[in-house]
This record gives C-alpha cells, structure tokens and sequence, in this order.
C-alpha cells in the first residue's frame, strides 16, 4: 500500500466513515475509495482532492505528503483562509481565467518550490480529456496573470475565444508564438495574454 492509500484508510477509520459513506461525500464509487487506499490507483483526480480532503477532515497538503503536520494541524491549515494557492481547471474557454469560476480546491503555499512561494500566482490543472501544448498529463502549472507580453516565455493566450498555451519569442520588436512541436508564426494581432507560466509541479503520488 503507497502512503497516501495509507492516509486515506488511515483518517477514514479514524474519523468512523465506512468506503460506501465516503464514496458518497466524495462522488465517486466505494471501489474507487478500495483502490485508492490499496494502491492499484495511485493518484486522486484534481477534482476529487478537495471534497475527499474535506470529508476526511483535513487538508490537501496532508493527503499529497506534508508529513510535517497532523491531522488537526492540517484542517486548521485546510480551514484557513490565508496561504493558500487555489488551484483552477483549465479549459478553452476562456470564461475559466475570467474570475467566474471557482477554484479546483487549494493545497498550502509550504507545498510549492520556494521560488514560487513569493509570486502571487495560482495553479492550473486539465481534466484527462484535456489536452494543451506544453502542459504534459497530470502535471499542475503555476501561473501569474499577464497583461501583456514583457518578455519571452511560455503564455496561456486568447486567441479567437480560445485558450491555447504558446511559448512567446521576442526580438527587436518582432514577437513569434511557437507550439510544442517548434511550428512558429508571427503573433496574431488579436491573440491577447492571459498567464504567464512559471513552471510546472507534479503532485505527488505517495
């Protein structure tokens, strides 16, 4: 059994919560809860972390391996407002960054690089249905919103009521968008900035 199967047992039997009980808080099947705590599935979706964090009464950091605090820490962390990254499931739409959606749910800022903890960013996460450029499956980025293009780097853009993930070129002036696959183009006029990607996290899989 990997640790964080261990976890989840281990604060359900503590919390008295039998696999059908919490199969039904979490949405999803009690075999789904058998595999996770066994270990034959080995991550928790993006979209499952938060409400299967919340019923075992304690924060997403402690599920994804902040060992250094217990389960009462870890739900006063989870409880707290402040020190928190929330994390936003990406989408083409581009209504997803436009402040209308809610988050995925939110790990603490101790779980990210310390280069990042100063940045006022946000994660990205992407449904397995998903897919972006530069964006590799079951991987999180972190972003900063972007008004406009001040250097180069990888962008997620708006481009004709598109989100799309570009790696922005810029020399003398010129500025070239470029995919994953070194296709580069001169930047459309109407392709707008909406993040600038830091960089990128997987979590972990204990």
């Amino acid at each position: 059994m990997n640790k964080l199967g261990e976890r989840i047992r281990d604060l359900r039997e503590q919390a008295g919560i039998s696999k059908a009980a919490l199969a039904r808080r979490v949405g999803v099947s009690d075999v789904t809860i058998s595999y996770w705590e066994s270990g034959a599935i080995q991550r928790v979706g993006h979209s499952r972390l938060g409400p299967l964090s919340k019923a075992l009464g304690c924060s997403v950091g402690y599920l994804l391996g902040d060992s250094r605090m217990s389960v009462s820490e870890t739900k006063a962390v989870y409880d707290a407002s402040t020190n928190h990254v929330p994390i936003y499931q990406l989408t083409q739409n581009p209504e997803c960054l436009g402040g209308k959606t809610a988050a995925q749910t939110m790990i603490p800022t101790g779980l990210l690089p310390d280069y990042w903890k100063a940045i006022k960013g946000f994660l990205l996460c992407t449904e397995p249905d998903q897919s972006f450029d530069f964006f590799g499956h079951g991987e999180w980025l972190f972003v900063v919103p972007a008004l406009r293009f001040t250097e180069s780097g990888l962008y997620v853009v708006e481009e004709q009521r598109q989100l799309k993930i570009r790696r922005l070129l810029l020399d003398d002036g010129q500025c070239d968008a470029e995919d994953s696959q070194g296709r580069r183009e001169s930047l459309a006029v109407h392709c707008l900035p909406r993040a600038r990607v830091m960089g990128s996290m997987t979590p972990m899989s204990l």
